[in-house]
C-alpha cells in the first residue's frame, strides 16, 4: 500500500488503546495486549527499516484514556517507542461531555506519555444535530443513546479544537465527517445491523446533508485559508 498510495503519513494501528481498554475490563485476555505491542513493535520497526523518512504511527482514543488515565498510561508506555507521533482520536460528546464542561486537559493528558512526539489529531467530530437510537425514535421505547447537540454547540467544539491544534503545534487535524450521511442513512444505513453505531456520526458533517456550509465549516475553512505564523 506504501508503495502504491505514496501517503505521507501511516497509521498501522487505529485507536490501538481501546484494545487495551478492552483487557483492563477483562472482556478479553491479559496477554493479548502483550501480544499487540509485540507485533507492533515488528511492523513499525520492518517499515521504518524499509521508509525511514515516512512517519508511522498509532492512534490513541483518548475518551478511553481519560476513562482510566492511570491504568491506560501503564500499558501504552510499552507502546511509545512504536509510534512516531502522538495523534489521538477523541468523540466526547459519546461520553456526555458538552462542548463547555470537556476538561483543559482533556486532548492533551496523554502526551505525558511521550512529550517529545509530534502531535495530531487523527479523527474528531460534534453533532450539529441530536444524536439518538432508534431512529425515527419509537414512543414509549429508551433509547440507547439520547445526546443533546446543535449547530452552535459542533462549532463551539471546532473552535475548541483547532485552539488545541493550535497550542500544540499538531501536525494534521482529521474531521470525521466532512458531509452529512442524511440520504445514505436513509436508503442503507439504518436498514442495516451496524445502525445503532452509524447512526452516531451521521450529523457531524461540517456541511449538512445538502451540502451547505454550516458555521463550524466556515471555522474550518477560515482556518485553512489563514496565514501560518
Amino acid at each position: 500500500m506504501i508503495t502504491t498510495f505514496r501517503p505521507t503519513y501511516f497509521a498501522y494501528a487505529i485507536e490501538a488503546n481501546m484494545l487495551l481498554a478492552n483487557v483492563l475490563e477483562g472482556r478479553v485476555p491479559p496477554q493479548t495486549w502483550e501480544n499487540f505491542v509485540v507485533g507492533a513493535s515488528y511492523i513499525y520497526l520492518q517499515l521504518k527499516q524499509e521508509f525511514p523518512t515516512l512517519p508511522i504511527f498509532a492512534s490513541f482514543q483518548i475518551d478511553e484514556f481519560n476513562e482510566d488515565r492511570v491504568r491506560q498510561a501503564d500499558g501504552l508506555k510499552w507502546l511509545m517507542p512504536f509510534t512516531d507521533y502522538m495523534a489521538v482520536s477523541t468523540y466526547a460528546y459519546g461520553y456526555n461531555y458538552r462542548p463547555f464542561n470537556i476538561p483543559a486537559d482533556y486532548f492533551t493528558a496523554i502526551r505525558a506519555l511521550a512529550p517529545a512526539k509530534k502531535f495530531a489529531i487523527a479523527e474528531t467530530a460534534w453533532p450539529a444535530e441530536p444524536v439518538f437510537y432508534p431512529d425515527p425514535a419509537i414512543p414509549g421505547v429508551i433509547p440507547f443513546y439520547n445526546f443533546h447537540s446543535s449547530e452552535w454547540e459542533q462549532y463551539l467544539y471546532m473552535n475548541r479544537l483547532l485552539e488545541e491544534a493550535n497550542a500544540n503545534a499538531a501536525e494534521f487535524v482529521n474531521w470525521f465527517v466532512c458531509r452529512d450521511y442524511d440520504l445514505r442513512w436513509e436508503h442503507q444505513d439504518k436498514f442495516l445491523p451496524s445502525a445503532i453505531l452509524t447512526r452516531m456520526w451521521r450529523d457531524d458533517g461540517i456541511l449538512n446533508g445538502a451540502g451547505q456550509a454550516r458555521l463550524s465549516g466556515w471555522a474550518w475553512f477560515f482556518t485553512l485559508v489563514k496565514p501560518k505564523g
